[in-house]
């Protein structure tokens, strides 16, 4: 069973997606979190990729990053004020239209999955929750919604093929669609259920082999809450060697 290759993976996790701020998507509240996929072969695997904005970073173009990269010297100094004001103006543009890197960015594959984090002092770290609880929020895919149609079908063909259940018994149609047709959008009410279903069934077989071994063996997904409390009894090195083990 080959594992994900963290180190490999990591340079995959920002694919700078272009997202208009001016989507019905990114001005509605409904939705806390926009989803965009992809599939890859990294280290001779083929994974699931799956990006996670913040709804409202990508509404706002992030102006705060653009403020920082024009304060690094990105609008670099004309010999005339024409020239500058040209240069400025073209930078700016450029920078305008800079995207917001991914809250979370999963790497799934057809026997685990993990997800890279970004945190608020632009560090990240590397947890293996399961999609529906990310973000210490249960139902989590409840504030989730896709980008395009495209990218649900990416994810849905991704973890249909890898999926064993039964779809009659799921009320799904052989697509991953849920029976009753598709939302005013166009995109799946349940458009996550098939990768929920994939995680949960890799879920159950660690149990049954860490069961299998005895208890001193038994492992679990490790929640983004843990790495809360760890943080209060680690100082900073200790917490990061130990996010490195993982």
């Amino acid at each position: 069973m080959k594992k994900i290759n963290k180190r490999t993976c990591r340079p995959f996790a920002d694919p700078h997606l272009k997202m208009d701020p001016n989507n019905g998507l990114l001005i509605s509240d409904k939705y806390s979190y926009i989803v965009r996929t992809a599939v890859k072969i990294i280290a001779g695997q083929k994974l699931l990729l799956i990006y996670i904005y913040s709804r409202e970073q990508a509404a706002s173009g992030q102006q705060a990053s653009n403020r920082q990269q024009a304060s690094r010297g990105l609008v670099e100094p004309s010999q005339s004020t024409q020239g500058q004001s040209t240069l400025g103006r073209s930078v700016q543009s450029q920078l305008d239209r800079r995207q917001p890197a991914p809250l979370f960015t999963i790497f799934q594959s057809k026997t685990e999955h993990c997800t890279l984090a970004r945190k608020a002092d632009g560090s990240s770290v590397w947890f293996s929750s399961r999609f529906k609880n990310l973000n210490s929020d249960y139902f989590f895919e409840d504030k989730c919604t896709f980008y395009t149609v495209k990218d649900q079908e990416r994810m849905e063909a991704y973890c249909s093929r890898l999926n064993s259940y039964k779809l009659a018994a799921s009320g799904l149609s052989s697509n991953g669609l849920s029976s009753n047709g598709l939302s005013s959008n166009g995109l799946s009410p349940n458009g996550f259920r098939s990768l929920i279903r994939l995680q949960d069934r890799i879920g159950e077989r660690r149990r049954r082999k860490s069961k299998s071994k005895g208890p001193e063996h038994h492992t679990a997904d490790v929640h983004p809450s843990f790495f809360a409390k760890r943080v209060k009894q680690l100082d900073t090195a200790q917490y990061h060697d130990g996010l490195s083990l993982l």
